[in-house]
């Protein structure tokens, strides 16, 4: 699929699963980006951390993002 000049301003926050690491999400990392999304790979300790201290993490990845439109 070819790259979407109205995806420009479009970031895609990528979470990885339980027992999993962000390098699972890189290949979709990598389609998305040709399909003209900003992709972000979020990595956290998902068995280390809890999932309080993970989320809130994530709410400060995403509200990092410079895009008009994060998904």
């Amino acid at each position: 699929m070819p790259a979407d000049s109205t995806r420009q301003n479009e970031a895609v926050i990528l979470v990885h699963g339980l027992w999993m690491t962000s390098l699972v999400m890189q290949p979709l990392a990598r389609q998305l980006k040709r399909c003209g999304y900003r992709p972000v790979v979020f990595t956290y300790r998902s068995l280390r951390k809890t999932i309080h201290a993970n989320a809130h993490a994530l709410r400060q990845i995403v509200q990092r993002q410079p895009e008009a439109r994060v998904h």
